[in-house]
């Protein structure tokens, strides 16, 4: 992950350690080029790419075609159906979407991953923790699970 950085890629290995201790499934919420979600899918059962930008979507699309795993969808958050996931990933999409009813629903989405798999919430992260303060309002945001963890 050394050969690109920028202050969105700075997340991805912090991003893709999580993933690879749940194995799981993922959602990366305003996926852009793909990047991200290409850099999860070796650690992960399975990973989606939404974003609202065509353009950015046919990127994605192209750069995951060989990742049997990783599908892209042209969707906004709010309009993406509901699903199980293990880890829902916000980098750089967060301050676009409405925040309170966009990480209570990650939360429903994750919450519903884990007891489905018999386990719960490792732990609920707030936003000053995860360092999303620079990018996006932490007050209302605090006690949101943003990730989820094997229990």
């Amino acid at each position: 992950m050394a050969d690109y950085w920028n202050h969105n890629t700075a997340y991805h290995p912090w991003l893709v350690s999580l993933a690879a201790r749940h194995r799981g499934d993922v959602l990366d919420v305003g996926c852009g080029d793909g990047l991200l979600a290409q850099r999860l899918a070796p650690v992960s059962r399975s990973v989606v790419g939404i974003d609202p930008d065509a353009a950015a979507v046919h990127r994605a699309r192209t750069r995951l075609a060989a990742m049997e795993n990783s599908s892209v969808v042209e969707a906004g958050f709010a309009d993406y159906p509901s699903a199980r996931f293990d880890l829902i990933t916000f980098v750089a999409s967060l301050h676009h979407l409405e925040l309170r009813p966009s990480l209570l629903r990650a939360r429903r989405d994750v919450a519903a991953a884990r007891r489905a798999r018999g386990g719960g919430l490792e732990r609920e992260y707030d936003c000053a923790r995860m360092a999303l303060v620079g990018s996006v309002p932490s007050r209302g945001a605090r006690g949101i699970v943003a990730a989820s963890g094997k229990t």
